[in-house]
């Protein structure tokens, strides 16, 4: 992505996708325009991405994209002008500011706010879509998987072009089609970290931390917006905290200013230390972007402290000396579901040993301990 956004770019991308035929056949719906954004995506830092625009958006006396494809005079077989492209553009990016779908994004509206301090109500926030055609029924009633692979397949490259034009701090995918989509495009790498039973009732929601284009992207399984996901309060609630919690937004970055290298002394002891979640992202983005066999510069320091951590309200810390292959049967107990905290006895029967594997095994290389020894060994 520019460091600055690219006005010329994303009209250019926009009369391309006016020029294209889209594969929508019989669930089109009839005299709708492709949505770009939702949103002022040139302006905004934060962007959530979806499936696809609800048909509701062309729906009623005041329909909330109040633009129609013979209103714009665009035509199949005829070249889309910079003109139409730009009135386009400038609806999309006054979306919020006139008659908005509330009943649709107001649960990711509620993240945005909690979770990054944006909102697409002040524009610091857009909205942004993988198929950017609205079909009739919704997605979600769309029966024929080779209709809705040939919808993803056409958009995925659009959604390319947008996020290219733009210059987005964070991107956050809302739902499983979404994080799967992106990942099959070759738009994301994403990384599971975790899979948090947030639903009392339901599937366990698995969330994902990456990066889209060079910024950094969060996910999850969960789709906000189906109107079947029973999603409430509470679980909004930690979602946002999850988002907060591992954004580079938030008031601490996730990761330290040192690319790949954790420091090889201990961390001051006024730092903020890490959340159990923001440990096992820390340590992905150590594997992917270091080579070093050891998580921080032993030295004379083999065993101290390079990262410290709050799990199930227990201080602990990694020492310097843990090892990359350690640190990647870590991250492959959570990429399955499997990763649990355990304080257990060590050598000497002192409770302060920390190990991750389900069943509280031992993990050669592994190095992490407990600030305070326990009374008893304890799941966290």
């Amino acid at each position: 992505m520019p460091a600055t956004p690219s006005k010329d770019l994303l009209v250019a991308h926009v009369r391309a996708l006016l020029d294209v035929e889209p594969p929508v056949g019989a669930y089109g719906v009839p005299d709708s325009v492709p949505i770009v954004a939702f949103g002022d995506a040139l302006h905004a830092r934060v962007a959530t991405v979806g499936i696809n625009p609800s048909d509701a958006e062309f729906a009623g006396v005041q329909p909330p994209i109040a633009l129609t494809a013979s209103a714009l005079g665009t035509s199949t077989g005829t070249p889309a002008t910079v003109e139409q492209a730009e009135r386009l553009l400038a609806v999309c990016s006054g979306y919020f500011q006139h008659h908005p779908y509330w009943k649709y994004f107001a649960p990711l509206e509620k993240v945005l706010q909690t979770g990054t301090g944006a909102s697409f109500s002040d524009g610091s926030a857009c909205h942004l879509d993988v198929v950017p055609w609205a079909t009739t029924p919704v997605w979600g009633q769309i029966t024929e998987a080779t209709t809705r692979k040939e919808l993803l397949d056409a958009g995925a490259p659009v959604l390319a072009s947008v996020l290219e034009a733009t210059s987005l701090d964070l991107v956050l995918l809302n739902g499983k089609q979404v994080v799967d989509q992106v990942q099959h495009a070759g738009l994301a790498q994403l990384d599971l970290v975790e899979s948090k039973q947030i639903k009392p009732d339901g599937a366990p929601t698995k969330l994902y931390v990456g990066e889209i284009g060079g910024v950094r992207a969060l996910g999850w399984s969960t789709n906000l917006q189906a109107p079947f996901a029973g999603v409430g309060a509470q679980f909004i609630e930690q979602l946002s905290t999850w988002v907060s919690n591992t954004s580079r937004g938030g008031a601490r970055p996730l990761l330290p200013p040192a690319v790949g290298v954790a420091p090889a002394s201990p961390a001051p002891a006024t730092e903020q230390p890490l959340t159990g979640i923001e440990l096992v992202a820390h340590l992905h983005h150590w594997v992917t972007s270091s080579s070093s066999p050891t998580l921080a510069d032993v030295g004379t320091f083999g065993g101290a402290a390079a990262l410290h951590a709050v799990i199930g309200g227990v201080p602990v810390h990694v020492n310097a000396d843990t090892s990359r292959s350690a640190v990647k049967a870590l991250l492959a107990e959570s990429a399955a579901g499997t990763l649990v905290w355990r304080v257990v006895a060590n050598t000497k029967g002192k409770v302060n040993k920390v190990t991750f594997q389900g069943d509280g095994a031992s993990t050669p290389g592994w190095y992490c301990y407990s600030d305070e020894p326990l009374p008893v060994p304890a799941i966290l």
